[in-house]
């Protein structure tokens, strides 16, 4: 009741949008002709219309156009809504009048069901009578009459029980296999869609009633082989996409309201049986639609791409939830499920008459579970060291094969990569600082691995695809960007980690002289605060912490100006500009740190060495720059 209750609604809401609509457009078009009416009357040298008083602009083209609009609109209302809200009020009407003859026992079972029976046939007739004088109307009394079919099958065996699951499913699979042949005989895919909706919504009709599992699965499969079959048969694609729409709806109905920990298995069952359904469904449309010479459109993508994806979220809320040591088979799942697709879309690709945009689709899907399948299995860095190399591994295949659809995914993966190394990877704990070495620890190797994956992709892209008309110059500047910032990154972090390990031993050692300290007897009572002052007084003393700090900051600005010049020469010897400009702006960084960081913080030893050091640097550039001008100037 509260489905239909806000269907009605947005049917209402609907309503309101196109007479909104139709007064925009009605201002907007006399707005136009007025206009028009003005420029022509100057044109001539005469007073506008609007000038004079009491005058009166015609407009007959606009009105006519807006006349025209209005009456269209009010006919599809006319038409469609009206129709379709009186098919709903019909079988709503009849689920009540079930109801309430239940609640008073003023009609046996079996009476209940030969009602329902006897109205639905009489509305297919009835349909069938006005087919020859209105034949679009005549298909929503069948839908009614169809949707009454539906009803009382249902009823018989999901309610009432006075039928078995077999005798059910030949009932319903019967009234299936009718509503087909009408649809057939019409040849009106209107009729097969509002027929197919009508049958999807007919469990809904029964609120709280006491359904059986077997009752619930037997009429969605029942209700999908006749959806499929027709509208793989008769080309009437849209029926898959209702179809897939509301199996979904079933599916998550009837696990909020029937499903237990004892169902598991009914429900992995079920759900794989529709999954590979709409599969071999999605595929055979596809195939067959090239191999007719017309392209895949928005339904087949909808069905390839929500069908995975509605199946692989079940799957992982009912093993999840139920286990976390479930995951392990969740991801062999998301590992089976890659494999299906690549084979799926390598099968495509040998299939010349096959679209190309097919396997290329196919191979992100595939490339999306197996990045799936990571983060289920591994844990930590492991899942950024694997994610680097799935996307590496899928930027080749995408090359080699062509297919662009793999190469948008290599770039997302890497960036998702990327995003999780700064996110997830790039800390470490106080117990891990203690015993840090540099460059020899996982968070670098990590780093390495990233570094790694993003320049082995942007060498891909910048010369294994030199000739290939996809590539795109700015993907490769940004990949090999983005290498220079993972290296500066990494090094940065590596040098301020070394030194923070060591303030952290220098910071222990003080807290623990602190510590033996003879206590005075006026502070016996004080004692936290008065260990914490003199801790503090002896951090601010400390000339060890003092140094180390101050070598920290000078490492990293000769790391940087260091990496500086080797991005110079580079771009000098390879006469890459791009390299060339990096250097500079790293250089402005350097510089920048040096005289307004540097300077203020660092001891004066390590001012010198920090200032001499950038200087010779830059006058090293400077010469280079002056020897190689001319390499560098010429275009």
């Amino acid at each position: 009741m509260e489905e239909i209750l806000k269907r009605l609604g947005d049917i209402e809401n609907r309503i309101l949008a196109v007479e909104k609509r139709i007064e925009k457009i009605e201002a907007l078009s006399i707005a136009t002709s007025q206009k028009v009416v003005d420029i022509q009357t100057q044109s001539r040298g005469a007073t506008p219309a609007s000038t004079i008083s009491g005058s009166k602009v015609e407009l007959p083209v606009a009105q006519a156009i807006l006349k025209s609009k209005s009456s269209r609109a009010e006919s599809y209302i006319g038409r469609w809504v009206a129709g379709i809200i009186g098919i709903i009020a019909i079988v709503l009407g009849a689920s009540y009048f079930l109801k309430w003859a239940f609640e008073n026992n003023f009609i046996g079972y079996t009476g209940r069901v030969i009602l329902g029976l006897m109205g639905g046939l009489g509305f297919v007739i009835l349909g069938e009578f006005m087919r020859p004088r209105q034949k679009t109307y005549s298909y929503i009394l069948s839908s009614a009459g169809l949707g009454l079919l539906y009803l009382s099958t249902y009823a018989t065996y999901g309610y009432y029980g006075l039928i078995g699951p077999s005798t059910s499913f030949i009932f319903m699979t019967t009234v299936t296999i009718f509503g087909a042949s009408l649809a057939l005989r019409a040849d009106a895919v209107e009729l097969a869609l509002l027929t197919t909706a009508v049958g999807f919504l007919v469990p809904y009709l029964f609120g709280d009633a006491d359904l059986t599992d077997l009752g619930y699965f037997i009429y969605s499969l029942s209700l999908n082989i006749g959806v499929l079959g027709i509208g793989y048969f008769k080309k009437w694609y849209p029926l898959a996409i209702l179809g897939l729409g509301g199996t979904a709806m079933h599916f998550g109905t009837w696990h909020a309201t029937l499903y237990a920990n004892d169902k598991l298995l009914l429900a992995i069952f079920a759900l794989t049986s529709f999954y590979l359904i709409y599969l071999i469904v999605g595929n055979l449309m596809s195939y067959t639609k090239t191999n007719e010479g017309t392209k895949n459109d928005l339904g087949e993508l909808f069905v390839l791409t929500i069908n995975p994806i509605w199946f692989f979220f079940w799957l992982y809320n009912l093993l999840h939830y139920e286990s976390a040591r479930n995951d392990t088979v969740l991801a062999f799942t998301a590992v089976l499920l890659s494999l299906v697709y690549i084979i799926l879309a390598r099968a495509g690709q040998k299939l010349k008459n096959l679209e190309d945009n097919m396997p290329k689709f196919l191979g992100a899907i595939a490339a999306v579970f197996l990045t799936i399948a990571i983060p289920l299995q591994f844990s930590a860095n492991a899942i950024t060291i694997a994610w680097a190399t799935e996307a590496v591994i899928i930027a080749l295949l995408g090359i080699t094969t062509k297919n662009d659809g793999m190469k948008k995914v290599a770039l997302i993966i890497l960036a998702i990569t990327i995003w999780r190394l700064f996110a997830f990877d790039s800390e470490i704990g106080e117990i891990e600082l203690l015993t840090f070495i540099p460059i020899i620890n996982l968070r670098f190797f990590t780093y390495l691995i990233v570094m790694l994956a993003t320049s082995t992709i942007a060498y891909m892209f910048g010369h294994m695809m030199k000739n290939d008309r996809a590539a795109d110059p700015k993907i490769v500047a940004i990949l090999w960007t983005m290498v220079n910032i993972l290296t500066l990154i990494s090094g940065t972090t590596e040098i301020n980690t070394f030194y923070q390990s060591k303030i952290l031993a220098i910071e222990k050692n003080i807290q623990s002289q602190v510590r033996q300290l003879p206590l005075p007897a006026s502070e016996e009572t004080t004692k936290p605060p008065y260990y914490d002052q003199n801790y503090y007084e002896a951090l601010n003393k400390s000339p060890e912490l003092k140094s180390a700090r101050n070598q920290s900051n000078a490492t990293v600005s000769i790391f940087w100006t260091i990496y500086s010049i080797i991005l110079i020469s580079l771009g000098i010897c390879w006469k890459v500009a791009f390299l060339r400009w990096s250097a500079i702006i790293l250089f402005a960084v350097t510089i920048f740190k040096v005289f307004l960081v540097d300077l203020y913080d660092l001891a004066t030893p390590y001012k010198v060495l920090s200032l001499t050091i950038l200087g010779v640097i830059l006058l090293l550039v400077s010469y280079l720059y002056f020897k190689h001008q001319a390499k560098i100037e010429q275009k």
